[in-house]
């Protein structure tokens, strides 16, 4: 008869306290993983959509010229009359859904009353009162895209393959932005957040033979520059994130046409 064995088996499992600890450890990590990657995913999204507005309305702009076959400048007796004419005539090349017109004391069904606008001694968004930015009238097109128009009629003296030239101003320089026919805002993803400059919402001109965005290379005249004494000018770029494909001007410092491209 054999004495009885002494009780051998060994706790293999984890208690619940553990359980609950892996748990926490593996959300914070996956947190940390995720979140970088939907906010590269959401950026992409947002410049695809710029892409597509910029291409809608460059394309619908050459058609106009092209069947009318003259310029912007050629639209009105004055610049402003011309980029009136041009907003009506560009209604035939666009697929138009909605257009509220001209109100510039209070929000309309067309826009937001305000936008964020970022500031960069912080790093943070801050609340722009979109009263103040004197509008004309806004389209709402069938993707959702819309395309609000400024009072910026300038001169309507530069073409797309302009070059400084300082001669052509009378008084203080103003870069494309005073030589221009016209300026709007597009709005990439409509009624969507988040409402930002530089993110979603992004300004263009109207010149004699076309459309360009904001803060082209050409454009050193300091107002109009992408960047201006290591600061960015949050409204001029448009051209940046088109033709970089990045919005890195929200992560740091020292981009620059001539140089640095991306934060990396």
């Amino acid at each position: 008869m054999h004495g009885a064995l002494p009780n051998s088996r060994c706790q293999t499992g984890f208690t619940l306290a553990e359980v609950l600890i892996t748990l926490g450890i593996i959300g914070v990590v996956a947190a940390m993983t995720l979140q970088p990657l939907i906010a590269k995913y959401q950026e992409k999204v947002l410049l695809n959509q710029l892409q597509t507005a910029y291409n809608i309305i460059y394309n619908a702009t050459s058609r106009l010229l092209d069947e009318e076959s003259t310029t912007i400048k050629d639209f009105g007796t004055t610049p402003e009359e011309g980029f009136g004419v041009y907003q009506d005539k560009i209604e035939k090349y666009l697929k138009i859904i909605k257009i509220c017109q001209a109100n510039t004391n209070s929000k309309n069904d067309c826009n937001p009353d305000k936008i964020k606008i970022f500031n960069k001694e912080n790093g943070d968004f801050s609340i722009d009162n979109y009263d103040t930015v004197s509008r004309l009238k806004t389209y709402v097109l069938s993707n959702g895209m819309k395309i609000l128009f400024l009072r910026e009629a300038g001169q309507c003296a530069v073409k797309s393959n302009f070059t400084y030239d300082s001669s052509l101003y009378d008084g203080p320089p103003y870069g494309t932005y005073g030589l221009g026919c016209g300026g709007f805002y597009v709005d990439v993803n409509g009624n969507k957040n988040p409402n930002t400059v530089g993110k979603d919402i992004f300004l263009f001109y109207l010149v004699q033979d076309g459309v360009i965005p904001a803060g082209m290379p050409q454009e050193y005249v300091w107002i109009q520059q992408f960047s201006s004494g290591g600061q960015y000018n949050y409204d001029r770029v448009t051209a940046w994130a088109l033709f970089n494909k990045n919005m890195d001007y929200l992560r740091c410092d020292g981009l620059d046409w001539d140089g640095k491209k991306t934060c990396k």
